[in-house]
């Protein structure tokens, strides 16, 4: 699968998603701090526009901010989505690196472990859990941490909590 096919069908599913939500669900905070359901721009129309037209940028960028911020909306609302492994891997080894989320000072001196599907990265301390939560840890969302565990979650989780 083309990764920009997977950007299509990430945002696709996602404006699904959240044509079922009433206004009390748009008003709900995100997991990006200070911002509404409603706030990350991701009107339901746009989602479907965008999903038809090429990305200017590149696509496991694309996939990238999809996937996260469909996460910031969908998990304070216990919305489940199944994201794909041929998805995650490409976003998970994109975040280890991206100075976007400033993960690579997060996760550095331990090896995360995707106890759902073939992935792994780094050395040190292991942390384990599903790709979507790492995938989410690295990427500030600390409420992920809950679904983490290994040897080395007390140690990140206390890196991750401390004043920067």
């Amino acid at each position: 699968m083309e990764l920009s096919d997977a950007v299509r069908d990430e945002m696709l599913d996602l404006a699904e998603r959240l044509a079922e939500l009433d206004e009390e669900q748009w008003n709900s905070p995100s997991l990006c701090t200070e911002w509404r359901i409603r706030d990350p721009g991701v009107a339901l129309k746009a989602l479907r526009n965008a999903a038809g037209k090429p990305r200017g940028a590149r696509p496991v960028n694309s996939l990238m901010h999809v996937l996260i911020h469909g996460q910031d909306i969908c998990r304070p609302l216990g919305i489940r989505r199944d994201l794909p492994e041929a998805h995650l891997i490409p976003v998970a080894d994109f975040v280890t690196t991206s100075f976007i989320f400033r993960a690579k000072k997060r996760i550095e001196g331990f090896k995360l472990t995707a106890t759902d599907m073939d992935w792994s990265y780094g050395r040190g301390p292991e942390v384990m859990g599903p790709a979507e939560a790492l995938v989410m840890m690295m990427a500030g969302r600390l409420v992920a941490l809950d679904d983490l565990s290994g040897e080395g979650k007390a140690a990140l989780a206390a890196k991750a909590l401390a004043p920067r």
